[in-house]
């Protein structure tokens, strides 16, 4: 689903989500507050790294890692 490298290599290296929001309960879209915190469940397979929210981008995260390997299983 990615390029297998982690969200810290960042730009042209890791997968990329930008303009990320959510619809709320008045199916109103929204940008997410400014107090994302990422979360990783295998820490040593995958990684997700939060940028500063901008114009260009809004709210947005690189994530990704090599998956199924040796160190991971």
């Amino acid at each position: 689903m990615g390029s297998g490298h982690f969200a810290s290599e960042g730009w042209k290296k890791a997968a990329f989500v930008r303009n990320l929001g959510y619809v709320d309960e008045s199916c109103t879209i929204r940008d997410p507050d400014h107090d994302l915190i990422p979360l990783t469940t295998r820490a040593e397979c995958y990684s997700v790294h939060l940028g500063n929210f901008d114009q260009t981008y809004g709210a947005h995260f690189y994530y990704g890692g090599p998956g199924l390997s040796l160190s991971c299983h």
